[in-house]
């Protein structure tokens, strides 16, 4: 946050840099601790297959006809730059635009259950 407040140019991983330390394991954890135990734990659960995206930048997912891009919770949803702009560009290349869905890192890790509830229930609460 000190970044955030001390620089008005702060992209907080949007620039792809992942070597401040506050970030450096950003990607590693949402992989390997959040997106990775998720699929696994809630396919026999989904109504819908779950399939690990790569080659894109933000971690992602797809569930049956949709796309889930998980973003860290500092970037901005409303006004999409640097490599999560990029990343949604290419899942509505894939999916078509009203099939990308995102959800926060935060909910990932902390709310994993939640997430799959939306995903079942209500996924509109995570369009963009």
């Amino acid at each position: 946050m000190i970044r955030i407040l001390a620089s008005a140019d702060e992209q907080v991983g949007l620039d792809g840099n992942w070597d401040k330390v506050e970030i450096n394991g950003w990607k590693y954890l949402v992989k390997n601790k959040a997106l990775d135990p998720f699929l696994q734990g809630f396919q026999q659960l989904a109504n819908q297959p779950f399939e690990l995206i790569e080659g894109v930048q933000c971690p992602s997912f797809r569930y049956g006809r949709k796309a889930v891009a998980v973003r860290h919770p500092l970037w901005d949803t409303r006004g999409p730059e640097g490599i999560f702009a990029e990343s949604l560009v290419i899942l509505e290349r894939t999916v078509g635009q009203k099939n990308v869905l995102t959800v926060d890192s935060f909910d990932m890790l902390r709310r994993p259950s939640w997430v799959f509830q939306q995903l079942q229930n209500n996924p509109e609460i995570f369009k963009l």
